[in-house]
């Protein structure tokens, strides 16, 4: 199920990608979809990695409380989660882009 769930994120990452690069809509949707492509990104980059999670627990053994990580590994490669972060941290400077750049166009035409 978790597979069907990140195959569907990530169809939709790049789909929100394709489509602020390549509709014109107004700048309202562009945004949108550019915002939706950054936050599933990222997801997709923090749901890769290895999850570590504290814990305390009484070990009924020895009588004593014994504290430490528990660590959640993923089946695929690290790689991929540098993959979607860096997909994300590009679709932020476009997202500085595609805001500031008429701006910027404004004063550098004085």
């Amino acid at each position: 199920m978790l597979d069907w769930i990140f195959i569907i994120l990530l169809m939709m990452a790049i789909l929100f990608t394709i489509l602020c690069i390549v509709t014109d809509w107004g700048i309202f949707w562009n945004v949108v979809f550019i915002i939706g492509a950054i936050i599933l990104f990222f997801t997709l980059g923090g749901g890769v990695m290895d999850i570590e999670t504290p814990y305390t627990m009484y070990n009924s053994t020895s009588g004593n409380i014994e504290e430490g990580f528990h660590t959640t590994q993923s089946s695929t490669s690290p790689y991929i989660s540098y993959v979607f972060n860096f997909m994300a941290i590009v679709m932020m400077f476009y997202f500085v882009g595609y805001i500031f750049y008429p701006a910027i166009k404004k004063a550098w035409m004085r």
